[in-house]
């Protein structure tokens, strides 16, 4: 499945180098967006990855921004992402890349004392992620989810062994 970007090669390098201060949402969404084959995906989400990183960085004012937990789930069961262990995590963004050629659905949990992952605790539910595609999921309006000791950050795929999820930001 090949996508076009509306951004040239030196604006996309511009946008993913974190050179354009003042990309705007769409412009970071087009450059993300470019698949041009299978072997493309993984050399776009990295790319995705540090584009994402550098606007969170420039939302947050933080530079202490960190991967925190990567889970790509072998099932459909829900299962934790990141737990905070004698720290309190600040998660700010969760990205998740369907590496599958196959739909797929997403679910995000927040548990500030425990690991229940139900409806109870969603954050996100369901949310579509096409095949070869990434999504990135700003929490709390992209100030960042305060987890507590003992808490924890949940992740679902609707299939297994399709998405891969990457939780960014600090501990304190």
């Amino acid at each position: 499945m090949a996508r076009t970007s509306p951004l040239s090669v030196e604006a996309q390098a511009a946008v993913v180098a974190g050179d354009q201060a003042g990309a705007s949402q769409s412009e970071r969404a087009a450059a993300r967006g470019q698949v041009d084959s299978a072997d493309a995906v993984s050399e776009q989400y990295l790319r995705a990855i540090a584009l994402e990183l550098a606007y969170i960085r420039k939302r947050t004012g933080s530079d202490d921004l960190k991967q925190l937990g990567q889970l790509r789930p072998a099932d459909t069961n829900a299962a934790t992402l990141y737990a905070a262990s004698k720290v309190k995590g600040i998660v700010t963004d969760v990205e998740i890349c369907n590496t599958s050629g196959e739909f797929a659905e997403c679910r995000i949990f927040h548990d500030d004392d425990g690991t229940t992952f139900d409806q109870t605790t969603a954050l996100c539910w369901d949310e579509n992620v096409l095949p070869g595609a990434s999504v990135n999921v700003s929490l709390a309006g992209g100030r960042g989810l305060p987890v507590s000791n003992g808490g924890a950050v949940g992740v679902r795929s609707s299939v297994a062994n399709a998405l891969t999820f990457t939780a960014y930001g600090e501990e304190r």
